[in-house]
């Protein structure tokens, strides 16, 4: 983070913070009430297990869901479609994007829901994160550890010391300013090897959150295509 970061900067990503707070209040809330057993991971798991907070360079929240719950978790994203949340819980492949459109200041945050199944490894018993086809040791993660974040009835591994170790290295409980960059590299040479599907997830984001504004845009784009090819084919 900048040193000579504005105070506008700030504050806006005070309010991303906060933003963040909501969405992950939010679904835990709606997956606890469908018996939906949902443990943080990654960012969200290092900033439980630091401080009990989201970590200040933090731009998602991430967590950890049994592929058993995958029909129950699709089905609540139909029905928080279908009443008008600010709460959206759109499918993926071997995972869901989480879109929270914070109604105290319209900022739009993001998480995900990744899926994990048990497996056996190389002759050990693991557990498999699909998304990011990865495995972890399972007495790292079983029995889980019941806790609360910021209210709300979560799950931790049971090791979750060692599971950051493995995601972070042996200083992960040192904060450091440049992984939220890092961050955003990974994210941007996953755009690059990715950019079509990339591209037809911000399209469909876009579409959810503002479908007037949306439809819109693809009308007027619709035209300028006809009239191109009108001119081109002198129709």
């Amino acid at each position: 983070m900048s040193l000579f970061m504005g105070a506008s900067d700030k504050e806006s990503k005070q309010q991303k913070i906060r933003s963040l707070k909501h969405l992950l209040q939010e679904s835990l809330k709606v997956l606890r009430e469908h018996d939906v057993p949902t443990c943080l991971a990654y960012g969200t798991l290092l900033g439980k297990v630091r401080n009990g907070k989201i970590i200040p360079h933090d731009d998602d929240i991430d967590v950890l869901i049994d592929v058993s719950k995958r029909d129950t978790v699709e089905r609540i994203g139909r029905t928080l479609r279908e009443t008008g949340s600010n709460l959206y819980m759109v499918p993926r492949k071997n995972m869901v994007r989480l879109i929270y459109k914070d109604p105290k200041n319209g900022k739009i945050v993001r998480g995900d829901i990744f899926y994990y199944k048990r497996a056996i490894h190389t002759g050990t018993k693991c557990i498999y994160v699909f998304q990011e086809d990865s495995y972890f040791p399972y007495a790292q993660m079983f029995p889980m550890i019941q806790t609360t974040m910021y209210g709300q009835t979560c799950y931790i591994p049971g090791d979750p010391h060692a599971w950051l170790k493995l995601q972070y290295g042996p200083d992960y409980m040192t904060p450091m300013d440049y992984k939220g960059r890092a961050s955003l590299w990974t994210y941007a040479k996953l755009a690059c090897k990715h950019p079509w599907e990339k591209l037809t997830t911000q399209i469909h984001e876009l579409w959810l959150l503002y479908p007037q504004h949306s439809r819109i845009v693809l009308l007027i784009l619709l035209a300028i295509v006809y009239r191109v090819l009108q001119k081109k084919f002198k129709c």
